[in-house]
């Protein structure tokens, strides 16, 4: 199945890498990539293809790519492959068109796909890179309602905004003020004389002389007057603006309103012309003099009545007897709004000069304002969005963008109104999509895709974009209306938790499922070529003494320096050796300080030269922040001599690695069937049994480390830390079972056996006249178990400990998968008066998550900030940000790993509550706190 793609390898340019390269590129690729030849038949699948058409590589090489389409598709398929070795190329290639794709289940979905050919010796490959597009298809009808509801409050709003740069005369409109004049953008000249032109004839020395008296003397642009439209009708606008000046007092800017107010003003007609018969209008007729006094009102003036608590000759209220007697004073009409019982009346008050009073004409604009709110209730919406929105004009030209535009693209309305959307290009959008987006909306139809855009800054988004047309009433299109969804961050977590998926977190390397995946998948192919195999089991030499000597911060980072060493000397093996090699070896971190290498096509003598080169490379290896010297020793197994799986093969590197260290460590061992009685003496599962039996005899015990209050510089606290006394009566820490334990699922089993005889001590010590507090561990992956939730209840009251005094840690917090389960199992244990304390605080992404969420009562901030304080102004920075968080929540916090006199000066400065550490006291036996009791620092 290789020769094509080797073809393909030798037409590359000289590059040292070669198809390795072209591989790495292949299977890390985003999108599904398809290699088949001219026979149609497929050599080349991708994980990503994998993932897209649900099939794994081995199922589908050596296959007519047939199965990956519908039927009625095949047809034209084969017609297009021939078409491209009959021209010699493909009129679509490197093009990309929509089609229909067919899973392993049955199911079709929408792909983009784009092809590519190349020629080959006489023969043609074909490339194809492939992309799911489900997700657009499914949105493509998710604006159709704000669309419509746009328009509605683009036609029923009758209110278009107007920007005038004076000094360079460039005036802009509104769609909707085109709409009132009649005229379409490119029909008007965007100049203060086009505007003019547009003005009736009759009213254009006068619209133009209140422009000049706004300008030069800053009479407030405040006007009616009649505008002409193109089919030779009139209509009456009301016109505001404000302007603004320069530091000198020259006018610079001018924007403002216009309001077709023709309807209004019919309105007004009508009233005036059934004046006469006051009685019989239905809207609101009053006449009052002009001292005040109410004269007339018809029977549709009730309401107004009611609201101004008046009667015919009575007196209106002060405050609108000074409105009348403004009106009649000025002779010059004025308009006021009155509300009563849910309606809103708008009165415009007209004087009859010399007849001393002034008549009231009202109607109902209870609708129209309940409109109006609609309108600005939209605006808002629009303007509060978490969403980018902006709209432009049909030509492309940006009118208007949001608040959320501004703030995600770095772009202000100013710099952005008048541009086109290309300022966010990120030059990655091919010229065909761009074409496909204005073929779309130019007809009519919404276009949605999701693509990265660029910042003004320099840096880029990703964005769920959706482009809608907005229409007139007539069904033309005016503008383009764009809603993009801030996707970047979905988009990194995404491929974050892909990587991790896949990938050890602290070292880079794989994963122990990804290796044990990717060695099945060779073990299956192997079972039918003979190939033939190596796997080496890597462990540190005395790493445990490193991690407790200079803290686990140390350790990790020691793993990291380890694991690119391995890395190192793996890549350069293969790249030095390429025929020893079938394909690039594997290599991975299993667990704490365990590490794994696959070497395919390697046997036992080249095995032993690479490991014994692995060994010797890690030998001399430095690590400056720890002296200490570390070596590894190996285990090394054969594929197929000593196993043919997976399961078998680890079980016997273990034997193999354990009989290196036997046999004075920092060595390389291959497996013998001498090893058979390690296999079963060192093998997990022993260790399970060991444990089982130690949880039978219970020889599980606690230990205690000491908690400083620094406050008052006494112990009242200690955390009760998990020992267990083998059968020889050595002590072994934890690192030697808990591993083991967890995986096995009994780690809840010590737990409570720790928890058992911490309540007991305490219960006892309570009865003695001490008050001492006890913090006990619990798994995450215990959190939130009914069946342990009875029994600390239960323990508890049997114990006869005071739960005040009872705080449990909770460990592991990665591995809570059901938050609310773990909530209610602390508010069960809390509302019996015991405490809570988060672990680790700092070092995980969701710690603030779960301190949130869980109210506990304690934080101890990871040892990781602690061990450099002296040293690090940036962990100061993070122990006080967390100590503030917490003393906020009224959460005490607790420091680990305090072992400097200078860091528990520090930790005081910084205003942490308790400290623990070999500073403070080492952890010891149930028989120093009997012994010694409280003591202070």
């Amino acid at each position: 199945m290789t020769e094509p793609l080797d073809r393909l390898n030798t037409i590359t340019p000289p590059y040292p890498y070669g198809e390795t390269l072209y591989r790495a590129l292949l299977q890390t690729a985003s999108d599904a990539i398809i290699t088949i030849n001219q026979d149609e038949t497929i050599f080349g699948f991708n994980i990503m293809a994998e993932k897209i058409f649900g099939y794994k590589a081995s199922e589908v090489l050596g296959r007519n790519v047939e199965i990956l389409m519908p039927e009625r598709y095949r047809e034209r398929h084969h017609k297009a492959i021939n078409n491209v070795m009959g021209r010699g190329h493909s009129p679509l290639a490197g093009r990309s068109m929509e089609h229909k794709g067919l899973r392993k289940d049955g199911s079709e979905f929408p792909l983009c796909i784009t092809m590519s050919a190349v020629k080959i010796d006489g023969r043609y490959t074909f490339l194809a890179i492939i992309r799911d597009i489900t997700e657009r298809k499914i949105a493509e009808e998710a604006l159709k309602t704000s669309e419509e509801r746009l328009k509605r409050a683009q036609h029923i709003a009758h209110v278009g905004s107007w920007d005038w740069d004076i000094a360079n005369n460039n005036l802009h409109w509104s769609d909707e003020i085109y709409r009132i004049f009649g005229l379409t953008p490119q029909e008007f000249g965007a100049t203060y004389e086009a505007f003019i032109n547009a003005v009736h004839p009759d009213d254009r020395e006068f619209v133009k002389d209140s422009v000049l008296k706004a300008l030069n003397e800053k009479i407030p642009y405040n006007i009616e007057h009649k505008i002409l439209l193109p089919d030779g009708s009139e209509r009456i606008v009301h016109e505001q603006a404000n302007i603004n000046y320069n530091q000198i007092g020259i006018p610079v800017h001018m924007a403002g309103t216009v309001q077709d107010i023709t309807e209004q003003k019919k309105t007004e007609q009508a009233i005036e012309s059934i004046a006469r018969f006051p009685s019989e209008n239905p809207n609101p007729v009053l006449r009052v003099s002009d001292n005040g006094t109410l004269l007339y009102a018809n029977s549709a003036s009730q309401p107004i009545l009611e609201e101004l608590g008046s009667e015919v000759n009575s007196k209106l209220p002060e405050e609108y007897i000074k409105i009348v007697r403004q009106v009649y004073e000025s002779n010059e009409s004025h308009d006021i709004e009155v509300s009563h019982g849910g309606k809103t009346f708008s009165l415009i008050l007209t004087p009859v000069k010399g007849a001393g009073y002034v008549n009231l004409y009202g109607r109902d604009v209870t609708d129209l304002k309940k409109t109006v709110f609609e309108f600005k209730k939209l605006s808002m919406a629009m303007e509060q969005s978490v969403n980018i929105v902006f709209i432009t004009n049909f030509k492309g030209t940006i009118e208007y963008v949001n608040p959320m535009f501004e703030q995600v693209t770095g772009y202000s309305k100013d710099e952005a109104i008048g541009q086109t959307p290309r300022i966010l290009s990120s030059g990655e959008v091919s010229n065909e999509k761009y074409e496909d987006l204005w073929n779309t909306i130019s007809s009519g139809k919404t276009w949605r895709s999701v693509y990265k855009n660029k910042k003004k800054t320099g840096g880029y988004y990703w964005c769920n974009s959706v482009i809608s047309p907005i229409k007139d009433e007539k069904g033309q299109i005016t503008h383009f209306l764009a809603v993009q969804e801030d996707t970047t961050e979905k988009m990194m977590s995404e491929e974050r938790i892909n990587y991790l998926a896949h990938h050890d977190e602290l070292t880079g390397l794989m994963n122990r499922s990804r290796l044990i995946e990717l060695l099945d998948d060779w073990i299956f192919y192997a079972q039918t070529s003979g190939d033939k195999g190596a796997f080496f089991l890597i462990d540190m030499d005395e790493f445990k003494f490193l991690n407790d000597t200079y803290g686990h911060g140390i350790g990790d980072e020691f793993l990291r320096r380890v694991g690119r060493v391995l890395e190192s000397a793996i890549n350069r093996l293969y790249e030095g050796n390429p025929s020893l090699f079938e394909k690039r070896p594997l290599i991975g971190r299993l667990s704490g300080d365990e590490f794994a290498v696959f070497l395919p096509r390697v046997e036992e003598k080249a095995a032993n030269g690479i490991a014994e080169s692995l060994r010797k490379e890690i030998e001399e290896f430095r690590f400056p922040e720890a002296p200490a010297a570390i070596t590894i020793s190996t285990g090394v197994v054969l594929y197929p001599e000593h196993g043919n799986d997976a399961r078998e093969l680890f079980t016997r590197a273990d034997a193999a690695m354990y009989r290196a260290k036997e046999l004075g460590r920092n060595r390389t061992h291959i497996y013998r069937p001498a090893d058979q009685d390690l296999e079963k003496m060192h093998s997990r599962l022993a260790w399970k049994e060991r444990i089982l039996k130690a949880l039978k005899e219970g020889r599980f015990v606690p230990w205690f480390q000491p908690i400083l209050d620094l406050k008052d510089n006494a112990v009242h606290h200690y955390e009760a830390l998990a020992r267990l006394m083998d059968a020889d009566g050595s002590v072994l820490l934890p690192g030697a079972f808990i591993d083991i334990a967890e995986r096995f699922g009994i780690i809840g089993s010590i737990d409570r056996m720790i928890i058992e005889k911490a309540m007991l001590l305490q219960a006892s010590l309570m009865k003695q006249g001490r008050s001492v507090s006890f913090g006990m561990n619990l798994s995450g992956k215990d959190l939130g178990d009914e069946d342990l939730l009875l029994y600390l209840q239960s323990k508890v009251k049997e114990t006869g400990a005071d739960p005040d005094k009872l705080i449990f840690e909770i460990t592991e917090t990665a591995a809570i998968g059901d938050l609310d389960r773990a909530v209610k199992f602390i508010k069960s244990l809390k509302s019996l008066g015991c405490h809570f304390a988060l672990d680790d605080f700092g070092v995980g992404f969701t710690s603030f998550t779960y301190l949130r969420e869980m109210q506990v009562d304690y934080i101890k901030i990871d040892g990781s900030f602690i061990k450099k304080l002296h040293e690090s102004q940036n962990d100061r920075v993070f122990v006080k940000a967390m100590t503030d968080v917490a003393k906020g929540l009224k959460i005490k916090a607790i420091a680990e790993f305090v072992e400097k006199e200078e860091t528990l000066n520090l930790l005081r400065e910084l205003g942490v509550d308790f400290a623990q550490g070999y500073l403070i006291g080492k952890p010891a036996p149930p028989a120093s706190i009997l012994e010694n009791g409280l003591h202070s620092h």
